[in-house]
């Protein structure tokens, strides 16, 4: 049995869904883009694969209890908590319930569309995943380099990023070098950061101390960059 009320809780339903679909893809995208700033930087692929294990079966998860949520949902907020608890329950999607009577236009549009929109959400951590790590992601850049110090490489020295936001300075990543004194920075994003090196007390005060030092990256441009770091002692 529909609805009495079919048609306005079609198009209200529409309209929610319209809405809150928008609003999911927005931030799923806005997410995607800023993914550098809580998502790991190193995208190997055995943390693809452990992440987009875990997205899907949390997605999975919510699409089999998204419809029975959205019905719990309605009939709480239209009857109260004492109403579910006696039996009360939605019985079809046209917010018919199990004592003959309907929702009202409200909850059984939002009971539809929350449905749908629960299923949209569940799959948006899992797409923010995969994007971040997409082989084919240009929004940022590979950066390698040697560490030097008066011309002679420094091995296991702690090379730091400092993302430079304004006025204000933000750890972004900090790397190792290897015995060679080189060091990777995989998908570098497009921003200006402040570099200090520590690791070895022949490096000077002033490259170890991030509001001192004179190390700096300018994004500039997406191809793979050589950015050595020549440090030098006495010219402080």
């Amino acid at each position: 049995m529909t609805h009495p009320d079919n048609v306005a809780v079609g198009l209200l339903g529409l309209a929610m869904f319209a809405v809150g679909g928008l609003t999911i893809i927005a931030l799923t995208l806005l997410a995607a883009h800023y993914s550098y700033r809580f998502l790991p930087l190193r995208r190997s692929r055995t943390l693809f694969w452990i992440g987009t294990i875990i997205g899907v079966v949390f997605a999975l998860a919510v699409l089999q209890v998204a419809a029975k949520a959205m019905h719990a949902l309605a009939v709480i907020a239209s009857f109260g908590w004492d109403a579910y608890a006696d039996g009360l329950r939605v019985i079809n999607k046209h917010g018919q319930l199990s004592d003959g009577r309907f929702l009202n236009i409200f909850w059984a549009a939002a009971s539809g569309a929350g449905t749908v929109l629960l299923m949209l959400l569940a799959v948006s951590p899992v797409t923010v995943w995969y994007l971040h790590f997409h082989p084919r992601r240009k929004d940022g850049r590979q950066l390698t380099g040697v560490v030097r110090l008066d011309g002679r490489p420094l091995p296991r020295a702690r090379v730091t990023f400092y993302l430079a936001d304004g006025t204000k300075l933000r750890g972004y990543i900090a790397l190792k070098t290897n015995e060679a004194g080189r060091y990777e920075f995989h998908d570098v994003p497009l921003k200006r950061f402040r570099v200090t090196v520590t690791g070895d007390e022949s490096i000077p005060l002033e490259y170890r101390d991030h509001n001192r030092t004179p190390l700096e990256l300018v994004g500039d441009r997406l191809e793979p960059v050589e950015y050595d770091l020549e440090l030098k002692t006495g010219i402080f």
